[in-house]
Formats: structure tokens, C-alpha cells, sequence
């Protein structure tokens, strides 16, 4: 018992010397459908936009999953 309370102890110094991790804020993603709501376009007049390089493009989480960051779309409403 007495060599678990040890272990724990420089554990938990150890931790406590290396934790120099900032925290990260969350970052929403938005389907199609959300992204395009957000931008307030229909989702088709959004994906022509995206075709033409008007609107930031997607990260793919899967081949067939885009979504968009908050941030990208939250800079090209700004930019209008």
C-alpha cells in the first residue's frame, strides 16, 4: 500500500510539472444543411458558392461528410 502512495505521489508531480497544455476552445461544425442556414442561402445556391471558390471549403470527416468550421463561415459572412 505504502509503494502505491508513493507511485501516486510522483505521479501526480509528474503531471503537475508537465502540464503546460493550454486549453482549446471547441469548435462548432456544420453539415451542409447547417452551414448553408447559417450563411442564410439556400443549399444549392451554397454548394455553387463552394464550387466557386466564393465560400471556404469543407473538411471532409469522411469522404462523403463535409462540414464547415464556425470560423470560416462566421469570416465569409463578415467579408460581405
Amino acid at each position: 500500500m505504502v509503494a502505491f502512495q508513493h507511485l501516486k505521489a510522483f505521479m501526480n508531480e509528474t503531471i503537475d510539472q508537465n502540464s503546460t497544455a493550454t486549453a482549446v476552445a471547441p469548435t462548432t461544425l456544420y453539415p451542409v444543411t447547417g452551414a448553408a442556414a447559417r450563411v442564410k442561402l439556400g443549399i444549392s445556391r451554397f454548394r455553387t458558392l463552394v464550387a466557386a471558390g466564393k465560400i471556404p471549403p469543407p473538411i471532409r470527416l469522411t469522404p462523403k461528410r463535409p462540414v464547415w468550421r464556425e470560423s470560416d463561415l462566421a469570416a465569409f459572412i463578415a467579408k460581405l
